[in-house]
């Protein structure tokens, strides 16, 4: 698998515009994209991250200019941020040790 981040610094006053910006432009993955998160990091409360998860690791690299990749830009741009991107593989997975409190 593997796991494509973009990240920028957003401003507290754009938050729930960023938030809507991703519920807005949900990513409507091709079937190699297992998973899609929007999350905040809680010790640079500004630093925001999309995180998008691709299985096989060869459909990311196939896709990488991908419609994911292009929203994921464009809803960092529409709160006047521009993102930056990295790339992970995953070289590990556990399985959630008490499956009905995941979350």
């Amino acid at each position: 698998m593997i796991v494509m981040a973009w990240e920028a610094h957003v401003p507290q006053e754009r938050w729930a515009m960023l938030q809507q910006a991703y519920e807005d432009g949900q990513i409507l993955p091709p079937a190699a994209i297992r998973q899609s998160f929007l999350v905040q990091d809680k010790m640079k409360p500004t630093l925001w991250r999309i995180l998008v998860v691709w299985d096989p690791r060869e459909a990311a690299v196939a896709n990488e200019q991908s419609h994911a990749a292009t929203s994921a830009v464009g809803i960092f741009r529409a709160v006047g941020v521009t993102p930056t991107k990295s790339v992970s593989t995953v070289e590990a997975q556990m399985a959630p040790l008490n499956p009905s409190s995941a979350s």
